[in-house]
């Protein structure tokens, strides 16, 4: 980013000297590399106490809401330094085109997925930056790259319009909805019709929307249907005028047809179901923004799920499947079969409570239990009080399950009962990767 744009502000004071360019924003000095701006921000800590910190951290200048003249570093001087830095990155996003990555699950390896095709001319959100400062960071960030993958979540009615305003995308791409996220909303339809925000204003805007099949079961999504790309897998996919129809040839190879596909047959790297689908959006919108099949498919072969995304971890010559990082009942029934599949045997699952569903949530783990009726000869861990109803579900349907309070309190048996290998999924807040933190036999597959 260029710091003329920083003459755009008004009532701006500028104190020293600026440099022409800057890495970007970044709040976190802790993190921040040598080229960034420092965002002085006033959250939990006073970001002003951590000036001096940026300015031995390398930073090229602050943006702030009053001036530590004891510095050398430069500081612009704004009334609200996060107004301000939004209203720079979207000036500053104009030059690129964006790409939106929102919904209920699936956004980060959709966004990770697209950036492994778009390569070195894509920037795309780090980690899970997706909220309104997240967004702001990442598109201040995109440099000399074509395009910018910005992800956005959110969780109460209203931030889809701060990510709307921010990143008014030129392709927006709604993963998939459920009841993830719904327990600040009123009812579920007021949910749908948020996370439909984004599809609409992108389509007013004659820009392109692409779509999954699942969230054509709501009526927001389904009015527009004529207007987007629907991605999916089943026949009905092709009623609409725009669609991309995957189609398994065999377990890792599948083809594509529609509107930029034509029998185009794509080997793929071991995956998920949820994440092949995950792969149609990702492709579509490469192939709209310029590649080729041969491309997509010889980048693709490179993927890998991310940290604690379904990473596969070795441990004491057995093998732990490891996604600690979100979970809904469509992520988790997903993940288990291809656990499943991979591993047929009698395994072990220690499963984390899935956060944030609301009225929705006995009923979700509940769906989850019976996943397991019939399987005798395995051990379940249920972990956290969400988990109460599946393990309640399951003791009387005499499964080998054991109620946690906590990670801390199932690491007292981990791993000593457990059998065959092991499936670790949760949501974010019960940290399971914990149970495996302190194991020096754990290996990296």
């Amino acid at each position: 980013m260029e710091t003329s744009l920083f003459h755009r502000l008004s009532g701006a004071e500028f104190y020293g000297f600026f440099p022409e360019k800057i890495n970007g924003f970044w709040n976190d000095t802790r993190t921040m590399r040598p080229g960034d701006c420092f965002l002085a921000l006033t959250a939990q800590r006073d970001g002003h106490e951590f000036l001096p910190d940026a300015q031995r951290k390398g930073a090229s200048c602050a943006i702030v809401n009053r001036i530590d003249r004891n510095l050398i570093l430069p500081q612009l001087c704004v009334s609200d330094v996060l107004e301000s830095a939004k209203t720079l990155a979207k000036i500053h996003r104009k030059d690129y085109t964006t790409v939106a990555v929102t919904g209920s699950y699936g956004k980060t390896s959709t966004k990770d997925m697209l950036k492994l095709l778009l390569d070195e001319s894509a920037h795309a959100t780090e980690e899970n930056l997706n909220n309104e400062l997240g967004i702001t960071l990442t598109l201040s960030r995109i440099q000399s790259e074509k395009f910018g993958i910005i992800e956005g979540g959110i969780d109460r009615p209203g931030e889809m319009d701060c990510i709307i305003d921010l990143i008014e995308p030129d392709i927006s791409i709604t993963v998939g909805v459920t009841f993830t996220h719904v327990a600040n909303f009123a009812k579920f339809e007021q949910l749908i019709k948020e996370k439909c925000k984004i599809l609409e204003n992108t389509l007013s805007r004659n820009k392109i929307g692409i779509v999954a099949e699942n969230c054509l079961q709501y009526e927001p999504f389904r009015k527009l249907s004529d207007r987007f790309i629907v991605t999916g897998h089943h026949r009905n996919t092709e009623r609409y005028p725009n669609f991309t129809r995957f189609q398994w040839l065999d377990e890792h190879k599948i083809i594509l047809n529609g509107k930029y596909f034509n029998d185009a047959i794509f080997s793929l790297p071991e995956m998920s179901g949820g994440q092949i689908e995950n792969f149609v959006k990702a492709a579509t919108t490469a192939k709209i923004l310029g590649l080729s099949d041969q491309v997509i498919g010889e980048r693709m072969l490179q993927w890998k799920p991310g940290k604690l995304r379904g990473e596969i971890i070795k441990f004491r010559n057995r093998e732990i499947y490891l996604d600690c990082y979100n979970a809904n009942p469509i992520s988790m029934l997903d993940a288990l079969q291809f656990f499943d599949q991979k591993y047929p045997g009698n395994n072990t699952y220690i499963l984390g409570g899935m956060g944030e569903l609301g009225e929705f949530s006995d009923a979700s783990h509940k769906i989850v239990a019976a996943y397991f009726y019939g399987k005798k000869e395995i051990i379940i861990f249920a972990i956290g009080k969400e988990m109460w109803p599946l393990y309640d579900r399951l003791r009387s349907k005499g499964s080998n399950v054991l109620y946690c309070d906590s990670t801390k309190q199932a690491k007292e048996y981990f791993p000593r009962v457990t059998t065959g290998n092991i499936f670790i999924k949760g949501s974010w807040r019960h940290r399971l990767w914990e149970l495996i933190e302190e194991e020096d036999e754990v290996e990296k597959k």
